[in-house]
């Protein structure tokens, strides 16, 4: 069953909820290291730097103007778990039905981001997929210190990615074993 957590990112009770938990914002770690890397305090996220610190600032913004050329409202959850996957959960930065994901990345990182998505955003997407039983999702890049505004702000739709998702799963049984530890 999944939960929306109605509660404000950033907020004590949200650090409470994820803490010791697998978030999509470590997704790409659980692939890639494995479970005790990828559990929230364990190291995995800081979320200090100036690019992170400025994607937050920005991420309203994108959400406005997403809000403004689709005409619609984006609902806003601190939190999703699921029975399925009592030790994993995800912050998705706004709600249309799906969820969305809002990235305010460095000019460079953004033009590229367009051509391709970075595999950590796509591991971050997908797992929220995953815990959000949603069968798609939006990215939504956004960087208005570029010129032109064909491509400062953009929307990229992920379909649900299977053979990714049974990859998590694989990872995430191990779990069972960290939890006994």
């Amino acid at each position: 069953m999944v939960t929306r957590h109605q509660l404000q990112q950033g907020s004590p009770e949200w650090h409470e909820l994820r803490a010791n938990r697998i978030t999509a914002s470590n997704a790409y770690t659980l692939l890639t290291k494995g479970v005790k890397s990828a559990v929230n305090g364990a190291g995995g996220e800081s979320g200090a730097g100036f690019w992170a610190q400025r994607g937050h600032i920005l991420e309203e913004e994108a959400i406005e103007i997403y809000e403004a050329v689709f005409n619609t409202e984006v609902g806003r959850i601190g939190f999703i778990t699921n029975s399925d996957f009592p030790h994993c959960g995800y912050s998705p930065d706004g709600f249309d039905d799906i969820p969305l994901e809002v990235k305010c990345f460095k000019a460079e990182k953004h033009l590229a981001s367009i051509k391709e998505l970075p595999t950590e955003v796509v591991c971050q997407v997908q797992f929220g997929m995953m815990i959000s039983e949603a069968d798609r999702a939006i990215v939504i890049l956004y960087n208005p210190d570029i010129e032109d505004s064909d491509l400062c702000f953009k929307t990229i739709e992920l379909e649900r990615d299977e053979r990714l998702i049974a990859n998590f799963k694989k990872k995430l049984e191990a779990l069972k074993d960290v939890r006994e530890d």
